[in-house]
């Protein structure tokens, strides 16, 4: 699977490509696609129920180095309105972390835990928050003092997870949650 030097260089299906060969100036989408904090796709709010649409979109799911969240649909940029953060992490107890695109994790740099109870990680990929329901499947991972969570022990490290707040999250990984067409520095 890619990693962050290697995803946004990672070539888009045949299609796409053909796509964007052919119509090389189809203005970009703005308010359309959403990804929610449990890595469901949403269209206008409603939740995509079309498996196969729901690969594509992973498939084509990029998170750019400026903070912008897109899925490149044909020759269309369609930019991501984000729940929380670009990435929803999944985890499963024999087989480990993966992203919401099913990309495998393979680090963990950082874990935090918000004013909200959340637990984020970041990775080779980018910030982003666990899914709510593998809290039960990673807590034996989990250590606590007292009503916070202290430590993450994955593989062969101990990760502190440290508190931080969404706005601090927000500032520290520059990620876009709501990108218009009148943001000045778009993909």
């Amino acid at each position: 699977m890619p990693n962050k030097s290697t995803i946004k260089d990672t070539p888009f299906d045949k299609y796409v490509n053909q796509a964007i060969k052919k119509w090389p100036n189809v203005p970009k989408c703005y308010g359309w696609l959403q990804l929610s904090r449990r890595g469901e796709w949403l269209i206008k709010g409603e939740k995509i129920p079309h498996k196969r649409t729901i690969e594509f979109f992973k498939a084509n799911y990029r998170v750019a180095s400026d903070g912008y969240s897109y899925v490149q649909n044909g020759p269309q940029q369609v930019f991501v309105d984000l729940e929380y953060t670009p990435w929803i992490y999944r985890f499963h107890h024999h087989a480990g972390f993966s992203t919401h695109s099913d990309l495998i994790v393979h680090d963990i740099l950082d874990a935090m835990s918000d004013e909200h109870g959340n637990l984020l990680i970041e990775t080779s990929l980018g910030i982003g928050l666990i899914d709510d329901r593998d809290l039960s499947a990673l807590s034996s991972f989990l250590t606590e003092s007292g009503p916070e969570l202290n430590t993450l022990k994955y593989l062969d490290s101990l990760i502190e997870i440290t508190s931080i707040s969404t706005d601090q999250i927000i500032a520290k990984y520059a990620f876009k949650q709501k990108p218009t067409s009148t943001d000045e520095n778009a993909v």
